[in-house]
C-alpha cells in the first residue's frame, strides 16, 4: 500500500493505492499520524485505488477511526469499489464511517 496526502481548505485526504494488508501496518500508522494535523478539517481516507483489502486492514481502518475520535477530527472513507466495497459493505462499515465521494 502506498499513500499520498492532499491538503485542501476543508479536508486532509489520504489517497491510498495498491493492496491493503497486514504488511502495511507501518505505513498506515504513519499515515494516521497525520490526523493530528487535520485539526478543524475532515480527514478522508480515499480507498478508490485499493485493489484488495484483508481483515487486518479493516482493523487498521478502525484504529484510524479511534485516532480521529481522540483528536476530535471527523473521519470519512471515500471511493470504495469492487472487492473493497463488497467487503466493507458486508462488515457494515457504512454504519461506522461517514462515506464521501
Amino acid at each position: 500500500m502506498e499513500y499520498a496526502l492532499k491538503n485542501t481548505a476543508g479536508e486532509v485526504r489520504a489517497v491510498m493505492s495498491g493492496r491493503f494488508t497486514f504488511a502495511d501496518v507501518g505505513p498506515f500508522k504513519e499515515m494516521i499520524g497525520h490526523i493530528k494535523e487535520a485539526k478543524g478539517k475532515r480527514f478522508v481516507i480515499d480507498v478508490n485505488a485499493i485493489a484488495f483489502i484483508d481483515s487486518a486492514a479493516m482493523g487498521m481502518l478502525l484504529m484510524a477511526r479511534d485516532a480521529a475520535a481522540s483528536e476530535a477530527v471527523p473521519l470519512a472513507l471515500a471511493g470504495a469499489q469492487g472487492q473493497v466495497k463488497r467487503i466493507l459493505d458486508v462488515a457494515k462499515f457504512d454504519t461506522l464511517f461517514e462515506t464521501v465521494d
